[in-house]
């Protein structure tokens, strides 16, 4: 690694994907360094990327220290900077554990072996093969240890400060590892204040230390807060399978040098449930017996050695998940079923709640490890006065013994960039760049070569109401998904978007599964959009769009017009028919309408909305951040106009106009403008979600108490006859018996007078046939195929009577009856115009 510290970063070779876990912590690190020396950026705001819109960093694994730490480094570039600071992680965490252990044993050998086990244990090297970054970043939790136990030791004003600074510091490396510092830091309290006599000291003193880590954390947490509550970032899943399997402690990884001999023997147990990434936290035989052979003299000193016994197992367990497993199985015959693990209640706790791998509990089980190691070592060297003198050998021969067990071969990718970066770093011409296929895995890592704003890249922490604007009209859809695209945007549609979203260039990628699709969206980006291509090779293409970007004068259109679409940016519903006019409803409560630059001047902003809702809302406008004006809005259809001063409105980039009001929002139902009766009486709500949803894409309908839920892409549909019977079925994602035919069966099996209620989640794509073939009985147009990938909500009548529809990019829903909202009211986007005055 030292040897390619500026061609290599640690993640699976020979090449480095753009894709990985890697190429996102190397963009995350430069992230950091780019906004702390950026008077114009924000460390907890990106504008950089999801262009026009922007991503929230405060729930990103943004390796806020890490970042920092590259400043002094800002004359290397980011893959060598990152190299750096990983190395420095390790030494550091070395250090920091052996000023722990050397405060706890007073003994260098001691000390130094407590140092090499944390740092170097198999857990870091298991996230550094897997390109985690941020979690190298454990050289804090030694020293909030160590605070803690020196201000429960010797309670005063310094100690009470560090024990607080370095508490809230692990906040900036990483959420996980400051959730188990808060974890380690009750533990450590609340063992002490079971052995002190003079308790209230001792909590006074710690509540002090963890009010001034609030207070050095508070810069991060807030925002990170705030996101949480107001958005749908890191709805957490995956705790049963990023656990560690109980043999995980015994058995090493395949990657580990000891585990040479053994490979055949290991691969006769359950290896995708013991290694891996995620699961293997492998203690060390040679540490294991050390420990265990002075247990008992350990365990038996009340106090700190004690303590770390104790912190030991309970990260341990803790690190096992919600149930446990042995050997990948978790039901057993004695247990009659599984095992339930403390964690399965930690979960339940709001800061725990999102953290979906129970495993990284263990790298405070290692601390605890390296403690209890460190006694045992000093304990061996003392009891043995004739090996006093040879303490240091004896010390060495032993932590080699355990970096034979330990250390795990790192492979090196090599970061090569592609020929066009110095084509789009030097054109001085204002505009972003766009990725084609633009899904949301690949990492913004070429930004850190051109610094241009980019579309969707990966991120690991995601709000999907943002995805869903590049899923809106088929000029957008063609970078995002160019199999998916309904129609071949014209020109019109073409060069308004090149100018409301300023795409200057669009990197290609051609080795894609199916590169006809994108030799297809090629020639559309040359006919529709005026594209030039300036570079192509057999693996990806670089296309410029040679003239200036258009600024506008004024701007009308209604929500039917395909420029809505297009500037429904974030927060708005599918587009409905509302007594004869269409409509978009806000879904949040910053939804936010996207408009072209606009040339110098005074402008007015009219728009029709109209008002859900048992009485009065108020709504707040804001252009490009600044308020420009407030208005009440009545029940039924409103008029606003608002004043936009001169110079308010950019002439060089995209305007955000946020709607804000003072009121929850949601889709309309029963409340006076789309009224439907509930069938017979019961009542009806059907929701789908689509691919950009929060968490796995989702089906549900809910008819009166009865609630069915489809969790797997396919299509969720029930019958409501007028008894009362209910009866469901799902169709899976092209699976067998998922056929246009079966469905159409089930439908007419149903009586005529039955009401049919359908959702989709993820994909609707049927084995064989199309979904609208299927749903003919309904009365649905056989001849209009649906997006697949988009969200799909029906309510219709077996008899073939019109059916209720909603469907697109967003969460789509349909409600009949009086079932009561979760929210106060609707509000619907109708018309907008700006003219200038």
């Amino acid at each position: 690694m030292v040897v390619d510290i500026s061609t290599h970063v640690p993640s699976p070779g020979p090449v480095l994907n753009t894709e990985s876990d890697a190429a996102l912590c190397t963009w995350n690190a430069w992230w950091v360094q780019h906004a702390l020396v950026s008077p114009d950026d924000s460390v907890l705001y990106s504008e950089l990327i999801f262009h026009p819109l922007g991503m929230e960093m405060t729930l990103q694994p943004g390796m806020f220290l890490h970042g920092a730490l590259t400043l002094p480094l800002f004359w290397m570039d980011i893959t060598t900077a990152t190299n750096v600071i990983i190395l420095i992680s390790f030494a550091l965490s070395g250090l920091t554990a052996f000023l722990l252990g050397l405060y706890l044993f007073e003994s260098v050998p001691a000390a130094f072996f407590c140092g090499f086990v944390f740092a170097f244990c198999p857990y870091k090297f298991q996230h550094l093969v897997g390109g985690h970054y941020n979690l190298m970043a454990t050289e804090t939790l030694p020293l909030v240890a160590l605070s803690l136990v020196r201000l429960l030791d010797a309670p005063g004003k310094w100690n009470v400060v560090w024990a607080g600074i370095w508490l809230g510091i692990t906040a900036y490396t990483d959420y996980y590892y400051f959730a188990f510092a808060l974890l380690l830091s009750v533990t450590i309290v609340g063992y002490r204040v079971l052995l002190t006599p003079n308790r209230l000291k001792t909590l006074r003193y710690s509540i002090s230390s963890g009010l001034l880590a609030f207070v050095v954390a508070c810069p991060l947490l807030i925002p990170a807060i705030s996101s949480a509550i107001h958005s749908d970032y890191s709805i957490a899943s995956g705790h049963e399978e990023h656990k560690a399997d109980l043999l995980s402690l015994i058995v090493p990884s395949q990657r580990q040098w000891v585990a040479g001999p053994f490979i055949p023997l290991i691969n006769r147990l359950d290896t995708e449930a013991i290694d891996g990434t995620e699961h293997s936290v492998y203690v060390g035989s040679g540490l294991l017996i050390l420990c265990l052979l002075y247990l008992r003299r350990i365990g038996n000193r009340r106090g700190t050695p004690q303590l770390f016994v104790f912190i030991t197992l309970l990260f341990l367990l803790l690190a096992l998940g919600p149930h446990l497993s042995i050997n990948g199985r978790e039901d057993f015959d004695l247990l009659d079923g599984k095992l339930s693990l403390p964690v399965s209640f930690l979960m339940d706790l709001p800061i725990f709640r999102s953290a979906r791998a129970p495993s990284r509990f263990f790298i405070v089980a290692a601390l605890g490890w390296a403690v209890w190691s460190g006694y045992a070592l000093k304990i061996l060297l003392s009891s043995h006065p004739n090996l006093r003198s040879r303490s240091p050998v004896l010390a060495i021969v032993v932590v080699v013994v355990t970096a034979v067990e330990y250390i795990i071969p790192v492979d090196l990718a090599a970061v090569e960039k592609p020929p066009w970066i110095d084509i789009i770093r030097s054109d001085p011409a204002p505009g972003i760049v766009a990725h084609m296929p633009m899904r949301p895995y690949q990492a913004a890592l070429w930004q850190t070569e051109f610094e241009r704003p980019m579309m969707a890249v990966y991120t690991a922490r995601l709000d999907p109401e943002i995805l869903r604007y590049y899923w809106r009209h088929d000029a957008l859809r063609l970078f995002s998904y160019p199999g998916y695209v309904a129609q071949i945007p014209d020109k019109a549609e073409s060069k308004f978007v090149v100018d409301l979203v300023g795409i200057r260039y669009v990197a290609v990628n051609r080795n894609v599964p199916k590169p006809e699709r994108v030799r297809r969206a090629e020639t559309i980006l040359e006919t529709s959009f005026g594209m030039e291509r300036v570079f192509s090779d057999d693996v990806s293409a670089l296309y410029r769009y040679p003239e200036s970007f258009r600024a506008f004068r004024d701007l009308d259109f209604t929500i039917d017009h395909y420029l809505s679409e297009l500037t429904l940016l974030y927060g708005w519903s599918n587009r409905r028919v509302v007594k004869g006019k269409t409509a978009t409803w806000m879904t949040r409560p910053g939804s936010v309408m996207l408009l072209p630059p606009m040339h110098d001047g005074d402008y007015l902003l009219s728009i029709d909305m109209m008002l859900v809702a048992t009485g009065e809302v108020k709504l707040s406008v804001e252009v490009r951040g600044k308020e420009v004006g407030t208005s009440t809005l009545q029940p039924g259809r409103n008029h606003l106009e608002l004043s936009v001063p001169r110079g308010l409105l950019s002439k060089e980039s995209s305007n955000l106009v946020r709607f804000v009001p003072d009121h929850t929002v949601g889709l309309p139902h029963d409340t006076g403008e789309m009224i439907h009766p509930a069938p017979y009486g019961v009542p009806v709500e059907v929701y789908s979600e689509g691919l950009f949803t929060s968490g796995l894409p989702r089906a549900s309908i809910t008819i009166s108490d009865k609630k069915f839920v489809a969790d797997l892409p396919g299509v969720l549909i029930v019958h409501l006859d007028s008894t009362g019977t209910v009866v469901p079925k799902f169709f899976g994602h092209r699976a067998e018996g998922s056929t246009a035919e079966l469905m159409t069966e089930f439908i007419l099996s149903a009586p005529r007078s039955a009401t049919v209620a359908l959702a989709t989640s993820g994909s609707s794509d049927l084995l064989e046939g199309n979904i609208n073939q299927a749903l003919a009985p309904l009365g649905i147009d056989p001849g209009k195929k649906y997006n697949e990938l988009s969200s799909l909500a029906i309510v219709g009548a077996r008899d073939g009577r019109k059916p209720i529809i909603d469907v697109g990019p967003a969460v789509a829903g349909i409600v009949l009856g009086r079932a009561p909202p979760t929210y106060e009211a609707a509000i619907g986007l109708l018309t907008v115009k700006i003219a200038s005055l």
